[in-house]
Protein backbone atom coordinates (compact mmCIF):
# COMPACT_ATOMS: atom_id res chain seq x y z
CA UNK A 1 0.00 0.00 0.00
CA UNK A 2 2.86 2.22 0.68
CA UNK A 3 3.75 2.39 -2.99
CA UNK A 4 -0.25 2.49 -4.47
CA UNK A 5 -2.41 5.65 -5.04
CA UNK A 6 -5.63 4.73 -3.54
CA UNK A 7 -8.26 6.59 -5.68
CA UNK A 8 -6.72 5.40 -8.62
CA UNK A 9 -5.25 2.07 -8.04
CA UNK A 10 -1.75 3.01 -9.84
CA UNK A 11 1.34 3.25 -8.38
CA UNK A 12 2.40 6.57 -6.23
CA UNK A 13 4.83 8.71 -7.49
CA UNK A 14 7.19 6.95 -4.33
CA UNK A 15 6.91 3.62 -6.81
CA UNK A 16 7.26 5.49 -9.57
CA UNK A 17 10.45 6.55 -9.07
CA UNK A 18 11.38 3.52 -7.33
CA UNK A 19 10.56 1.18 -9.74
CA UNK A 20 11.90 3.46 -12.59
CA UNK A 21 15.19 4.23 -10.97
CA UNK A 22 15.81 0.62 -10.68
CA UNK A 23 15.20 -0.21 -13.93
CA UNK A 24 17.40 2.65 -15.07
CA UNK A 25 20.23 1.43 -12.05
CA UNK A 26 20.13 -2.09 -14.58
CA UNK A 27 20.85 0.48 -17.75
CA UNK A 28 17.28 0.17 -19.59
CA UNK A 29 16.75 3.26 -21.50
CA UNK A 30 13.14 3.81 -22.12
CA UNK A 31 11.27 6.82 -22.52
CA UNK A 32 9.49 8.98 -19.75
CA UNK A 33 6.17 10.25 -19.91
CA UNK A 34 4.52 12.73 -17.60
CA UNK A 35 0.75 13.31 -18.37
CA UNK A 36 -1.50 16.13 -16.92
CA UNK A 37 -5.58 16.26 -17.16
CA UNK A 38 -6.50 18.98 -19.23
CA UNK A 39 -8.49 22.08 -17.59
CA UNK A 40 -8.81 19.79 -14.16
CA UNK A 41 -9.39 22.71 -11.82
CA UNK A 42 -12.55 23.91 -14.26
CA UNK A 43 -14.04 20.71 -13.65
CA UNK A 44 -13.56 20.15 -10.14
CA UNK A 45 -14.85 24.32 -9.72
CA UNK A 46 -17.34 23.23 -11.91
CA UNK A 47 -18.68 19.90 -10.95
CA UNK A 48 -16.95 19.58 -7.54
CA UNK A 49 -14.63 16.83 -6.21
CA UNK A 50 -16.32 14.03 -6.85
CA UNK A 51 -17.02 14.44 -10.15
CA UNK A 52 -13.16 15.28 -10.41
CA UNK A 53 -12.33 11.78 -8.98
CA UNK A 54 -14.25 10.22 -11.64
CA UNK A 55 -12.05 11.65 -14.07
CA UNK A 56 -9.15 10.88 -11.94
CA UNK A 57 -10.15 7.34 -12.57
CA UNK A 58 -10.91 7.11 -15.94
CA UNK A 59 -7.54 9.08 -16.45
CA UNK A 60 -6.06 5.99 -14.44
CA UNK A 61 -8.25 3.41 -16.85
CA UNK A 62 -7.00 5.05 -20.27
CA UNK A 63 -3.38 4.59 -18.94
CA UNK A 64 -3.53 1.16 -18.47
CA UNK A 65 -5.53 0.22 -21.56
CA UNK A 66 -2.64 1.77 -23.69
CA UNK A 67 0.42 0.68 -21.83
CA UNK A 68 1.52 -2.43 -20.78
CA UNK A 69 2.88 -5.00 -17.88
CA UNK A 70 6.03 -3.89 -18.23
CA UNK A 71 5.34 -0.53 -18.05
CA UNK A 72 5.71 1.50 -14.80
CA UNK A 73 2.08 4.10 -14.68
CA UNK A 74 1.34 6.08 -11.38
CA UNK A 75 -0.26 8.78 -10.29
CA UNK A 76 2.51 11.57 -9.22
CA UNK A 77 0.70 13.91 -8.01
CA UNK A 78 -3.02 15.45 -8.22
CA UNK A 79 -4.17 15.19 -11.87
CA UNK A 80 -0.22 14.32 -12.93
CA UNK A 81 0.66 10.49 -14.02
CA UNK A 82 4.08 9.33 -14.65
CA UNK A 83 5.13 6.72 -17.21
CA UNK A 84 8.35 4.88 -17.74
CA UNK A 85 7.89 2.65 -21.09
CA UNK A 86 11.16 0.74 -22.98
CA UNK A 87 9.95 1.19 -26.86
CA UNK A 88 11.25 1.86 -30.10
CA UNK A 89 10.81 6.61 -30.22
CA UNK A 90 9.35 6.07 -33.28
CA UNK A 91 6.22 4.18 -31.05
CA UNK A 92 5.97 7.00 -28.81
CA UNK A 93 3.92 9.16 -31.13
CA UNK A 94 1.11 6.08 -31.61
CA UNK A 95 1.00 6.14 -27.72
CA UNK A 96 0.84 9.53 -27.47
CA UNK A 97 -2.13 9.53 -29.83
CA UNK A 98 -3.83 6.75 -27.53
CA UNK A 99 -3.15 8.59 -24.30
CA UNK A 100 -4.44 11.75 -25.36
CA UNK A 101 -7.85 10.97 -27.82
CA UNK A 102 -10.86 12.15 -26.02
CA UNK A 103 -12.03 10.50 -22.44
CA UNK A 104 -15.66 10.53 -22.46
CA UNK A 105 -16.28 10.51 -18.66
CA UNK A 106 -20.32 9.43 -17.69
CA UNK A 107 -20.83 11.66 -14.18
CA UNK A 108 -24.27 12.14 -12.19
CA UNK A 109 -24.73 15.93 -12.77
CA UNK A 110 -24.71 16.02 -16.48
CA UNK A 111 -26.27 14.10 -19.04
CA UNK A 112 -23.56 14.59 -21.68
CA UNK A 113 -20.56 13.08 -20.66
CA UNK A 114 -17.33 15.27 -20.15
CA UNK A 115 -15.02 15.13 -23.00
CA UNK A 116 -11.60 14.89 -20.99
CA UNK A 117 -8.32 15.20 -22.65
CA UNK A 118 -4.41 14.90 -21.49
CA UNK A 119 -1.74 16.53 -22.52
CA UNK A 120 1.67 14.77 -22.28
CA UNK A 121 5.69 15.39 -22.33
CA UNK A 122 7.59 12.66 -23.24
CA UNK A 123 11.66 12.59 -22.97
CA UNK A 124 13.88 9.44 -23.96
CA UNK A 125 16.32 8.76 -20.74
CA UNK A 126 19.83 9.64 -21.46
CA UNK A 127 22.82 7.92 -20.85
CA UNK A 128 24.23 8.78 -17.35
CA UNK A 129 21.35 11.20 -16.33
CA UNK A 130 19.28 10.99 -13.23
CA UNK A 131 15.46 10.13 -13.38
CA UNK A 132 14.60 13.80 -12.31
CA UNK A 133 16.78 15.10 -15.03
CA UNK A 134 14.43 13.36 -17.13
CA UNK A 135 11.27 14.01 -15.76
CA UNK A 136 12.25 17.77 -16.01
CA UNK A 137 12.37 17.36 -19.81
CA UNK A 138 9.85 15.59 -19.73
CA UNK A 139 7.74 18.15 -18.01
CA UNK A 140 9.26 21.27 -20.25
CA UNK A 141 7.58 18.93 -23.10
CA UNK A 142 4.48 18.68 -20.78
CA UNK A 143 4.47 22.73 -21.04
CA UNK A 144 4.87 23.24 -24.64
CA UNK A 145 1.98 20.37 -24.89
CA UNK A 146 -0.54 22.78 -23.18
CA UNK A 147 1.05 25.64 -24.74
CA UNK A 148 0.15 24.43 -27.73
CA UNK A 149 -3.10 23.96 -27.70
CA UNK A 150 -3.30 21.11 -24.94
CA UNK A 151 -4.44 17.25 -25.92
CA UNK A 152 -1.23 16.28 -27.44
CA UNK A 153 1.88 14.92 -27.49
CA UNK A 154 4.84 16.85 -27.32
CA UNK A 155 9.02 15.18 -26.74
CA UNK A 156 11.77 16.52 -26.23
CA UNK A 157 14.04 15.81 -29.20
CA UNK A 158 18.09 16.62 -28.75
CA UNK A 159 18.99 19.07 -26.18
CA UNK A 160 15.89 21.40 -26.44
CA UNK A 161 12.14 21.02 -26.79
CA UNK A 162 11.10 23.23 -29.80
CA UNK A 163 8.01 25.60 -27.68
CA UNK A 164 7.28 29.26 -28.66
CA UNK A 165 8.18 30.60 -24.60
CA UNK A 166 10.06 29.11 -22.21
CA UNK A 167 8.44 28.00 -19.23
CA UNK A 168 7.96 31.39 -16.92
CA UNK A 169 10.50 30.01 -14.20
CA UNK A 170 13.42 31.45 -13.68
CA UNK A 171 15.35 28.65 -11.45
CA UNK A 172 14.75 26.03 -14.13
CA UNK A 173 16.73 25.47 -17.37
CA UNK A 174 15.76 22.89 -19.71
CA UNK A 175 18.90 22.42 -21.87
CA UNK A 176 21.25 22.17 -18.24
CA UNK A 177 18.62 20.47 -16.42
Amino acid sequence: MASTDVLTGLMNRRGFIAETQARLADNLQGVVLIVDADHFKRINDTFGHAVGDICLRAVADRLRDVTTSQDVVARIGGEEFGIFVRRESLAIPALGQALCAVIPVRHHAATDPLQLTLSAGAAVTLQGETLEQAMRRADEALYCAKQAGRAKLVTWVADHVACSQPRPDPLFNPVAG
